[in-house]
């Protein structure tokens, strides 16, 4: 779904409000933009307010793109993430009351491995192919070095999505040959 009219509408209700707004977006629809995978809404880190949530919402019932629960765009992610520094993000467009960043893959991984819901581990899968990612305890490490929470089973099950059951039982194979433990 290209959503640029929904941003150009939303710059818009912007410059009437006198408001000025970034968004680093995060999440399914960073994967959308790279071609993995569709999303319906927009994750993003925003500071919010009740004027903002109003116009966000207008706008989602205007071309009817609100969920049931949750405006189209929405910043929901903030209650369980950390906001990614602006410098380790890409960005995407800049209007004169909006600024658009996306966030790293790698951050959108990490953010994953934490919710770690279904669609989250495939989702993980799917960037760690992206990625070529091949060694689920590199990965760990990462996680751990960036102050994420994860479960080591999700870590695993998101590399089987990604490459297979006997990649996963080649790489741990390999590991206990070379006198590696794969717990933490």
């Amino acid at each position: 779904m290209d959503r640029a009219k929904y941003f150009e509408e939303l710059n818009q209700r912007l410059a009437e409000a006198d408001l000025k707004l970034t968004l680093i977006i995060v999440g399914g629809y960073v994967l959308e933009l790279r071609g993995l995978r569709a999303t319906q809404d927009v994750d993003a880190f925003y500071q919010s307010s009740k004027l903002l949530d109003q116009i966000i919402m207008e706008i989602g019932e205007k071309y009817d793109i609100n969920l049931p629960n949750e405006n189209w765009l929405n910043n929901s992610v903030s209650n369980v993430n950390v906001e990614p520094d602006l410098a380790d993000c890409n960005l995407l467009r800049k209007y004169s009351n909006l600024t658009i960043y996306t966030a790293s893959l790698e951050y959108v991984l990490y953010m994953k491995a934490q919710s770690a819901r279904l669609q989250d581990i495939k989702d993980m899968g799917t960037i760690i192919q992206e990625l070529k990612l091949d060694s689920p305890k590199a990965l760990e490490e990462k996680l751990t070095d960036k102050g994420f929470t994860y479960d080591q089973s999700d870590i695993y099950q998101a590399f089987v999505f990604a490459y297979g059951m006997d990649w996963l039982s080649d790489y741990l194979s390999n590991m206990h040959k070379r006198g590696h433990r794969h717990g933490r």
